[in-house]
């Protein structure tokens, strides 16, 4: 009798181990990562913006900008045409200029607060395949609005190009 409780007790601890550590992953790997919470944006509520001067408003929602010897970034996902239903699939496309590659190690991600810019790189990394060929993501969530993303990448001798892109959210 001994020893039957003891092998029920190590398969349970087994099976207990096997669905927390191994199973409780994928399940957490299927979830859309948060690039930034609507709590993170909801610290910015109580702060009176009228004082600072108005943002220009975009004539394109992908402006290029750095240095124009820099890798290339295409953007292929999001559709920047209309405005995004629920989550965010972040696919671009790097192409080094002059022969030079690209150095994935690179990239930076930002995200406009409304006083400044907050760095999600890791958040982004953490959710998609970086290579020098370019990133695609895991289905990423944004609260329901208009933002504003920075990708810089620079290739292998330092050139930086960057790209903002200006996405609106309808519906999360």
């Amino acid at each position: 009798m001994r020893k039957r409780s003891r092998l029920v007790k190590s398969t349970f601890l087994a099976s207990l181990f096997f669905t927390f550590f191994l199973i409780q992953p994928v399940f957490a790997a299927n979830e859309a990562v948060w690039l930034v919470t609507p709590e993170e944006l909801s610290q910015f509520d109580h702060i009176d913006l009228s004082s600072l001067p108005p943002e220009p408003e975009p004539v394109e929602s992908v402006a290029s900008l750095g240095d124009e010897d820099g890798p290339d970034i295409r953007i292929i996902s999001p559709d920047l045409s209309s405005d995004i239903q629920g989550e965010v699939i972040i696919h671009t496309a790097f192409e080094g200029s002059e022969g030079r590659g690209v150095n994935a190690e690179s990239l930076v991600v930002k995200y406009k607060l409304p006083i400044g810019w907050m760095d999600v790189t890791e958040r982004v990394k953490n959710g998609a395949q970086v290579s020098p060929e370019g990133i695609i993501s895991e289905p990423m969530r944004l609260p329901k609005g208009k933002h504003r993303l920075r990708l810089s990448v620079a290739d292998e001798i330092g050139r930086e190009s960057l790209v903002e892109i200006r996405v609106k959210i309808k519906s999360t």
